[in-house]
């Protein structure tokens, strides 16, 4: 089955297609594309594989503890790597895929969740987001939303509201909430481009469509509604910890870095410091002229 998401196209492999989940193949509908001819159309290809339950932990060049589980990268022999989400308690491996050096292939491993797929499909999201910087894509942690033809980006740690500014954009003005959680966005014919892809995070919102991008607004909670524009450095130091990039990757995070550059050159960023009220949207919409 071959998929598209911007710049990306995906071939996923029969062998994880037949696999008997019930939780993630409705997530790709809205992306599949007509059939690919082979594997040299595709800049990423996800499969299954066979494990052999040899696991090589002893160059680990990334750890994040979330609650009762760890998400842990190990480094191989041959330039791939392990990734692995494990038990904290236990220190078994629940989840293991092999991801290419170059960020072109993943490959399932395994999958003891007992999830139908779902932990596996929404584990994958990081790799995928990696994978397109290879295709000129620049990631954020934030909503992509687009308002009358212009789309904005809401970007803010986990946490901050960038989910509930989303959703009254949409609630109060009948905006369109392209991705909740991931702004994917490249250059096409010159102009910054947001899109849809399949992981949207807890979310749950996410559209197949396109648009193009007017602004990138970072979040701050305040008792007062206020814009601030930001130009230069200001604005690479706001936009900076929320781009998704693999910071123990050199190459790929200086491709990142590059498209945060062009980016920022090219599209007004604001801080946005506010309640979680419709007047902070009027405010945001009347510094964006629109």
């Amino acid at each position: 089955m071959k998929c598209q998401w911007g710049p990306v196209d995906c071939l996923i492999s029969e062998s994880l297609i037949s696999l008997p989940w019930t939780m993630w193949q409705w997530k790709l509908d809205a992306y599949v594309t007509p059939a690919a001819t082979g594997d040299s159309c595709a800049s990423l290809i996800i499969s299954k594989s066979e494990y052999d339950g040899i696991e090589n932990r002893s160059d680990k060049v990334f750890e994040e503890r979330s609650g009762f589980y760890s998400r842990q990268i190990f480094r191989q022999p041959d330039g791939s790597m392990l990734w692995l989400l494990t038990e904290t308690r236990t220190g078994k491996s629940v989840l293991a895929y092999r991801v290419s050096g170059n960020f072109d292939r993943i490959e399932l491993l395994k999958d003891d969740t007992q999830t139908a797929g779902q932990a596996a499909f929404e584990y994958m999201s990081r790799m995928a987001v990696y994978s397109a910087i290879n295709s000129g894509v620049v990631t954020f942690h934030g909503a992509l939303v687009e308002y009358n033809g212009n789309g904005i980006i809401i970007a803010a740690p986990s946490e901050t509201g960038k989910t509930t500014h989303a959703r009254l954009w949409r609630d109060s003005l009948g905006a369109i909430i392209i991705n909740g959680d991931n702004s994917c966005c490249f250059l096409k014919n010159g102009v910054w481009t947001g899109f849809g892809i399949p992981w949207c995070g807890t979310s749950g919102e996410n559209i197949n469509r396109s648009v193009p991008i007017c602004a990138l607004v970072t979040l701050e909670r305040s008792e007062t509604n206020k814009v601030e524009k930001l130009d230069g450095m200001e604005a690479f130091k706001e936009t900076l910890p929320v781009l998704q990039c693999p910071v123990w990757d050199t190459q790929l995070s200086e491709k990142s870095l590059n498209g945060l550059d062009s980016f920022i050159n090219d599209v007004p960023v604001y801080r946005l410091k506010c309640r979680p009220d419709r007047d902070s949207v009027e405010t945001l919409k009347k510094a964006l002229n629109l």
